[in-house]
């Protein structure tokens, strides 16, 4: 391989990392690098843009950017130019997919360059150019795609090209050396652009990126400028807004980020572990109390070892409750069964007709060994059938476990369709009726009937030994 070869082969963040190591060391390099910047004759002097010129470089680079996509062709396939994106068989769905996007993607295979050269040069606002304009690019979009191989050309833009390139920015940024007015002037713009031209929602796009922007500014005391520009309603950006107060409002953080823990959850979980770590044990009740209400799911498994009785009675059956049905785990219905109503009870059970293994160690724990044999019966011959279900009645009833076994084996042994992973099944059935106290012998001859089963069965045979029953 010669040089550029090589060169080309290059890890992009190596090549940078080289190339800010060489230029520290040598003055005489800086100043060749710096003059030769366009638009730059030193780090330290770059003006600062105005709001005209940025939105005068976003309408070019939107002009420029809807010029590419007015060529993009993805109504006709040119088959010849197929290159499969994998081996193997390929489904015609996804050869159209493979070359519409390689079409987007040649379109636009300097965007990352143009991204690079931008960060290089410690112009922030230059990648904030290119990415705005990209996005109102995709908004007009006018890419004919009447085989619907996207759900909308639009979405696969933003939500697939767009995030993208944002997460190739911030993958760049720690290999940048970006100068705090240059990144504060671009926030600024950045914002004011949104505010006057785009719907805000799109902001959250690029939230990361502005988070690690904010991250990069060296002196914090320079943040408090960044105020003016929460002007937009900060559900739209909730993690900025709350990281930007932490830096310039400290006393209005806790408030701010009441207002917003419904619009991002960092933001909520932040505030919870605030009230935890300073004590203030009624503020964390109601606010996990407000939170749960909104995403049962999610904040079940957040705050299930933080809310004890006798905080909120009500709260603490319903939260325990909620997570014994998530985590699949009867010892959160252990926690509460004394507080539930017979009614209670039976409305949690027939919520539970999908998961009979849990609906089982519940019975079993309310000693209900009748309910938990017709569910055991029900389920003969299907996938339901586990040991999780049998362990409930095993030492309760071993003949009656051993009985159920024997059953389902002879369900899966009757199936037309049985194959190597049923024999695995029946084998892992009779591995565990080994362990059913006093059956010992009904097990080593219902194994022993199986292996010289007629006609002569290899594979279970096989299934067997594996599973040492013979």
């Amino acid at each position: 391989m010669n040089f550029k070869e090589i060169y080309n082969a290059t890890d992009d963040s190596f090549k940078m990392q080289f190339l800010f190591e060489l230029l520290e060391k040598d003055n005489r390099l800086q100043k060749v690098f710096l003059n030769s910047i366009p638009s730059l004759s030193s780090v330290g002097s770059k003006p600062e843009q105005n709001f005209d010129d940025f939105s005068r470089q976003i309408s070019r680079s939107y002009e420029n950017f809807l010029d590419r996509m007015q060529i993009i062709d993805i109504a006709e396939v040119d088959w010849d130019d197929y290159i499969p994106p994998h081996s193997g068989y390929v489904e015609e769905w996804e050869a159209y997919e493979s070359m519409a996007e390689r079409e987007i993607e040649n379109a636009f295979s300097d965007f990352e360059n143009n991204l690079l050269q931008f960060l290089l040069q410690g112009r922030v606002s230059g990648v904030i150019v290119e990415l705005i304009a990209f996005l109102k690019a995709a908004f007009d979009n006018d890419i004919d795609d009447p085989n619907c191989i996207f759900d909308g050309v639009e979405d696969y833009l933003i939500n697939y090209k767009l995030k993208e390139w944002i997460n190739f920015t911030i993958k760049k940024l720690p290999d940048s050396r970006l100068d705090d007015n240059e990144i504060l002037n671009a926030l600024k713009l950045f914002f004011r652009y949104f505010k006057e031209n785009i719907d805000p929602e799109y902001i959250l796009l690029f939230e990361k990126l502005l988070l690690y922007l904010l991250e990069k500014i060296q002196d914090k005391n320079k943040l408090p400028s960044l105020n003016k520009i929460t002007s937009i309603n900060k559900k739209y950006f909730p993690k900025l807004a709350t990281e930007i107060i932490k830096h310039t409002d400290k006393t209005n953080w806790e408030k701010t980020a009441v207002e917003l823990m419904f619009d991002d959850k960092s933001v909520a979980e932040e505030l919870l572990d605030k009230y935890l770590k300073s004590g203030e044990r009624d503020k964390y009740i109601k606010t996990a109390g407000k939170l749960f209400e909104s995403d049962e799911h999610y904040w079940a498994e957040k705050i299930i070892n933080h809310i004890k009785r006798q905080d909120d009675e009500r709260f603490f059956v319903k939260l325990n409750l909620r997570y014994c049905i998530d985590s699949n785990n009867v010892k959160y219905y252990i926690k509460i069964k004394e507080l539930l109503t017979e009614n209670d009870k039976r409305n949690i059970l027939a919520k539970l007709n999908y998961n009979l293994e849990l609906k089982a160690e519940i019975l079993k724990e309310e000693k209900e060994y009748e309910k938990i044999k017709e569910l055991i019966k029900e389920s003969a011959g299907s996938w339901d059938f586990t040991n999780v279900l049998l362990n409930t009645i095993k030492d309760y009833d071993p003949d009656f476990t051993l009985e159920m076994i024997r059953i389902h084996v002879a369900k899966l042994m009757s199936d037309s369709k049985r194959n190597r992973s049923t024999y695995q099944r029946i084998a892992g059935f009779l591995k565990y009726a080994k362990t059913i106290e006093s059956q010992q012998e009904k097990v080593d001859e219902l194994i022993l009937s199986l292996y010289n089963h007629k006609p002569n069965l290899p594979a279970l045979k096989d299934e067997f030994r594996k599973a040492f029953l013979k």
